[in-house]
């Protein structure tokens, strides 16, 4: 996508530090003690099916993602010859077990796909385990009709290499995830893409922007293209302005050190009421927004949320979802080097959204 977006050089840079730090952290996730899933996988799925196969799947898609990425296991490191070893030896049996022992297996298939979309992607001849799914072909087949995303994944597969088997027509009559995933298959193979089906996957608001940004792509219209899923850049000074106010007036503003003493001992409790206390009265907060405000201020500081203080202004015709990350002058003990650079991670948690 890089390619046909216009990014100018600090965008552009951004965007590849991003880029960077999710090829650093899927190569850490994927270490030997994650690589021994794949010899362990018929133990751990009697203990937890589907634990096994979600962590199989995982591991196998973040291994692709480091491949397509130019930034794949180096052929001599100790976790490669791990994955080599256990893929060609124990895993093949184990998968085969798992397989012939289940109805209706949807999971399973997918650990299959997966497995033989890796070894592709890695340059890694898959034929044993498309030897796999050609034995448990009527298995593989029954399980597409109750799962449309594995009869999606299989044809995506079988056209760049042979499954071997008989695969059933994809119906378009499918539900919101499966259309954002069925129009991802249309786009790769550089087809139209019918609009009722780009629209019934709304639902899964990312998917559907990706897939519509792209389908604008093939189309020659990069309008409104942008390599995040946002329908058009915001104006910042604009939403500062809509949030804070007159930030002329604001930086004139003196501040007492007493006043500042106060703020610096702040909690986050202390934080979070008193940014209630200034958008309760808020006009540009939308009637949704505005009816969940005291649940964003009493609710749990937990490191499952998106942010810790959430709020929906209006902008122009749709309206924007500020998230707020709060880290108090409390909690900071007076330690600068907790809000240094090194921490931005934690910023990036506040969104911009563009509901439509």
């Amino acid at each position: 996508m890089l390619n046909y977006v216009e990014l100018d050089p600090i965008e552009e840079m951004y965007v590849k530090d991003w880029i960077n730090r999710l090829v650093d952290k899927l190569g850490f996730d994927i270490n030997m003690r994650k690589m021994n899933t794949f010899n362990y996988l018929e133990k751990h799925y009697y203990e937890n099916s589907q634990n096994a196969t979600d962590l199989a799947i995982s591991i196998l898609v973040g291994l692709k993602a480091l491949e397509l990425s130019g930034h794949g296991l180096h052929r001599e490191s100790s976790e490669y010859k791990n994955f080599i070893q256990h893929i060609e030896y124990s895993f093949p049996n184990q998968l085969n077990n798992i397989l012939e022992g289940r109805d209706n297996p949807c999971n399973e298939f997918f650990v299959l796909l997966c497995t033989i979309d890796t070894l592709y992607s890695m340059k890694i001849n898959p034929e044993i385990f498309i030897k796999i799914l050609k034995k448990t072909e009527p298995s593989f087949i029954a399980s597409c009709q109750s799962c449309p995303g594995l009869t999606i994944y299989s044809h995506e597969l079988n056209d760049k290499l042979d499954l071997s088997v008989n695969l059933k027509p994809i119906s378009k009559d499918v539900k919101p995830k499966h259309s954002a995933f069925l129009s991802f298959y249309y786009l790769k193979k550089n087809e139209s893409v019918d609009q009722k089906l780009l629209d019934n996957a709304k639902d899964y608001k990312y998917l559907w922007w990706i897939a519509k940004s792209w389908d604008k792509l093939c189309q020659n219209n990069s309008e409104l293209v942008y390599i995040l899923p946002c329908s058009d850049r915001l104006n910042l000074d604009e939403v500062i302005e809509l949030t804070w106010g007159d930030m002329q007036k604001i930086q004139s503003t003196s501040i007492t050190n007493d006043e500042l003493l106060k703020v610096t001992n702040f909690n986050d409790e202390d934080v979070k009421n008193t940014l209630y206390k200034y958008f309760v009265t808020d006009n540009n907060l939308t009637p949704s927004s505005l009816g969940n405000l005291h649940k964003e201020k009493d609710k749990s500081h937990g490191g499952g949320e998106i942010s810790d203080f959430n709020l929906e202004l209006k902008y122009r015709n749709a309206a924007i979802s500020l998230g707020f990350p709060i880290k108090s002058g409390r909690e900071s003990q007076g330690n600068a080097n907790k809000f240094s650079a090194y921490f931005i991670y934690l910023f990036l948690f506040i969104y911009l959204i563009i509901h439509v």
